[in-house]
């Protein structure tokens, strides 16, 4: 997350470096801020863009702050579509003959529901089911990551909604905060992620050894963040 200061205006935005000679900015009905900038650009034209479009990022944002985006949920009902791992599957819900799962199958997510009209059920079993997932997965990828470090030292990682953020690191208990959502993105990106608070562990801040390390272990980590970035967007 890009953070600019103009006047009163905080601005936090989202970076994406693509094949395109101008830049844009998208703002989101979540207020979430997405400017696209050709690769390779100097900070300081993106800054100056930003300066110019600022007053209109906050007429945006106080506009889509009207509207509550956290409302607009799922309803659970077949049919609907649900990311896991960088690829979207309908929901297919079906009576459960005997014990409630939920199986992933031929690209269908099928839940077998005692309550199959009952939507709060459909979720309380599809999120316990996305839980098990995030352990399972989430530290498989926390294993091949780390080989690419020396460390002898054990980590341990927790999800925890964060605000705008795909991870975080606690040095004093070497703990990895996830973001769950990172779930529905493709294990590249998770991985990503993981290299990313990994290399906290030794730097602390977003420094230039930081990012040397981060160079070193993930050499096309900034193409990593941008389709991170677009396949969690929509963009």
């Amino acid at each position: 997350m890009n953070k600019f200061k103009y006047k009163d205006i905080e601005i936090e935005y989202n970076l994406v470096e693509q094949s395109r000679k101008t830049l844009a900015i998208v703002v989101k009905p979540t207020q979430d801020i997405v400017i696209k900038v050709p690769k390779s650009i100097e900070q300081g034209k993106i800054d100056k863009f930003i300066m110019k479009k600022a007053i209109w990022i906050s007429k945006q944002q106080k506009y889509f702050s009207q509207f509550n985006f956290e409302d607009l949920k799922k309803e659970y009902v077949s049919g609907e579509s649900f990311l896991y791992l960088g690829r979207r599957y309908k929901l297919l819900i079906k009576e459960a003959l005997d014990k409630e799962y939920v199986n992933l199958s031929k690209g269908i997510l099928q839940v077998y529901s005692n309550s199959p009209n009952d939507f709060s059920n459909t979720k309380k079993l599809l999120e316990n089911w996305y839980e098990n997932k995030r352990i399972k997965i989430f530290n498989e990828c926390l294993k091949n990551a780390i080989n690419l470090f020396t460390y002898d030292s054990e980590f341990t990682i927790i999800t925890r909604k964060l605000n705008k953020r795909w991870g975080s690191y606690f040095s004093k208990n070497k703990i990895i905060i996830l973001n769950p959502k990172l779930i529905q993105a493709s294990k590249a990106y998770i991985k990503y992620v993981l290299i990313h608070e990994l290399c906290h562990y030794k730097y602390k801040e977003h420094n230039s050894k930081f990012y040397e390390l981060l160079y070193s272990k993930l050499p096309n980590w900034q193409q990593l963040k941008s389709e991170l970035e677009i396949q969690m967007l929509g963009i």
